[in-house]
């Protein structure tokens, strides 16, 4: 069920940037979350090597290694389809850490102190990871 929501909302999405389908019933408007972004690290929280220019990979404090999760730049209109393989973002107020991949081609590496916001759609939740 998880591919076909996903597949659902990957061509809608290329389409009709940055509106994402009501019919996906995930949570109905996404997540604005505030977003920070790393290059550095060897190894990750889940025991893999850490790729900075992965289109993939993001840290989030709580879900389960696994997870993943539908990233839009609402300025943008770029999206990408990104799983959870790390831990952190360990700043106050920020939901989730990008590898520098994932937020070049997401658009928000221009001023990282400022931590741009993303909106974000749990897809799956993994049990193992």
């Amino acid at each position: 069920m998880t591919f076909v929501l996903l597949v659902v909302a990957v061509s809608y999405l290329s389409t009709s940037m940055p509106s994402v389908p009501a019919n996906l019933h995930l949570n109905s408007k996404g997540e604005t979350c505030r977003v920070s972004w790393y290059k550095h690290g060897k190894i990750m929280a889940n025991g893999q090597r850490f790729h900075p220019n992965s289109r993939t990979t993001v840290a989030h404090r709580t879900l389960p290694f696994g997870t993943k999760v539908l990233m839009v730049n609402p300025k943008t209109g770029r999206y990408l389809v990104c799983k959870v393989q790390d831990r952190g973002p360990f700043v106050k107020g920020v939901e989730y850490d990008l590898a520098q991949g994932v937020a070049k081609y997401l658009g928000v590496t221009k001023d990282k102190a400022k931590h741009p916001k993303l909106k974000v759609w749990v897809l799956s939740q993994s049990r193992d990871g």
